[in-house]
């Protein structure tokens, strides 16, 4: 009843899921968060309280199985912005081997966390964007960034774009074909 993730769920809205930051597992020896969340049994006093804990090890296996464009990025972060998992971390030894994620986490921070959701940077003459969501909306205990290449986006869209073209310009010629 006194650890963190206890303490948070208990004192806050029950149903609500509270994240902890990063932590040391004592039993697991290994670094991790852990979700919890708390409600009232029926008769209103008896406090009932769930955890899950998710090692930071697990975090990154399902990370690193999520494929976003050949030099995408995304990572979950702490309240305080520190780096708790990236999705290419079986490819590099470091995040800060990547100068777009560092530039987009470094623009975050620098800015109001609680109102940054998207940003676009540049870098060696090529646009990134970023994205940043919070894991809870009225409390940001954790957030997900999503940083990937301009081109990667625009790229589908033009691929989109030339389909629904074709289409179009197949409908008309029938169309006209059909009206004389």
């Amino acid at each position: 009843r006194r650890r963190p993730w206890f303490l948070k769920a208990a004192a806050g809205s029950p149903g609500e899921i509270y994240w902890t930051d990063p932590y040391h597992f004592f039993t697991a020896g290994k670094q991790g968060v852990t979700a919890s969340v708390a409600w009232r049994g029926n008769d209103g006093k008896t406090l009932f309280v769930l955890a899950f804990d998710l090692l930071e090890d697990d975090l990154l296996t399902f990370l690193n199985r999520l494929e976003i464009a050949d030099q995408g990025h995304i990572i979950l972060l702490s309240r305080n912005g520190s780096i708790i998992a990236h999705n290419r971390s079986d490819r590099l030894k470091s995040i800060e081997e990547s100068p777009p994620a560092v530039k987009a986490i470094e623009l975050w921070r620098q800015g109001n966390k609680k109102d940054v959701h998207a940003l676009e940077f540049s870098l060696d003459r090529k646009t990134w964007w970023a994205g940043f969501t919070p894991l809870k909306t009225d409390e940001p205990s954790a957030w997900i960034a999503v940083v990937i290449p301009e081109n990667k986006i625009v790229g589908s869209v033009k691929k989109q774009w030339s389909r629904v073209t074709l289409a179009a310009v197949f409908i008309l010629a029938a169309g006209i074909l059909l009206a004389l």
